[in-house]
């Protein structure tokens, strides 16, 4: 469970920040099959939990938010679902370090491959790709820099496909 979690965790930033104390840690959010105990930070409501707990700690960890994962966790897909997601998070706007995003696409086969293809792959409707899109910035439009890591391994197309519709929806890439 998370407290038990940061029990253990706040031990290793406290040696961390000591050695390094510029050093920033982040925790990112991961869902799947390949476990199946479960994942710690997997949902909603697991990333609200974990920062309600970092708060009260005073811990300096931060998240890193896989937002694809996320949503295929939440199961949402239309622009209504995307932007409740969205709303949800917004408490824990300032402990997000990073944004994990990548495009899924269909193979020849008609099974989705991650970290392929593009936003539009992932997300055909154009209003829930722009759900995403204006979610993410309302999201991350607060004067903090952040990471952006953009996983996706089908080329520089797809890579730069995914910078441009960030491009277009106001990120600015420093």
């Amino acid at each position: 469970d998370i407290p038990q979690f940061l029990d253990n965790y706040e031990v290793f930033e406290d040696v961390m920040l000591h050695l390094f104390p510029d050093v920033q840690i982040v925790l990112e959010n991961r869902t799947g099959t390949r476990n199946s105990r479960g994942f710690l930070i997997a949902n909603t409501q697991d990333l609200l939990s974990l920062t309600e707990n970092i708060e009260k700690r005073n811990l300096q960890l931060r998240l890193a938010v896989d937002f694809p994962q996320l949503l295929n966790t939440e199961r949402a897909s239309s622009p209504k679902e995307i932007s409740r997601v969205f709303d949800r998070l917004t408490p824990t706007q300032r402990f997000i370090r990073s944004v994990h995003l990548w495009g899924r696409m269909k193979t020849a086969a008609g099974r989705f491959t991650s970290h392929s293809g593009d936003l539009s792959t992932w997300l055909p409707n154009p209003a829930a790709k722009n759900a995403l899109l204006s979610g993410l910035h309302s999201l991350t439009d607060d004067h903090r820099i952040r990471w952006m890591v953009l996983e996706v391994n089908s080329g520089n197309s797809d890579l730069h496909s995914i910078i441009q519709d960030l491009v277009h929806s106001g990120f600015q890439f420093v």
